[in-house]
């Protein structure tokens, strides 16, 4: 997830949720996936925010087998964006080389 210049007063919240099919049914957070909200009066313009997941988080057991990303800007027009990766890392993490404007990595 990535804030671009936010607007004076603006907030930024995101979290990872989970459902039970693609469009969203019994949508639910997943738990421990959420972000440190970001705001312009904490200088966090144009900084990013890894959010990790890991198949187990989910509640596969109970049919959440799908995922989203849910942003939300607040207070003031702001530029974001969001991005979802899939990766099977074989050699350590990717925050063993992530850019200095990583402001946090929700592992």
């Amino acid at each position: 997830m990535a804030a671009g210049d936010l607007g004076a007063s603006a907030t930024l919240d995101a979290k990872l949720q989970q459902a039970t099919d693609s469009g969203g049914t019994g949508a639910k957070d997943v738990t421990g996936k959420s972000i440190t909200q970001l705001t312009q009066a904490g200088t966090d313009s144009n900084k990013q925010v890894l959010i990790n997941l890991r198949p187990e988080e989910l509640d596969i057991k109970n049919g959440f087998g799908y995922f989203r990303l849910s942003m939300t800007v607040a207070v003031a027009t702001s530029d974001a964006g969001g991005m979802v990766l899939g990766v099977n890392a074989r050699i350590g993490h990717a925050t063993d080389n992530d850019a200095t404007t990583v402001d946090e990595v929700v592992a």
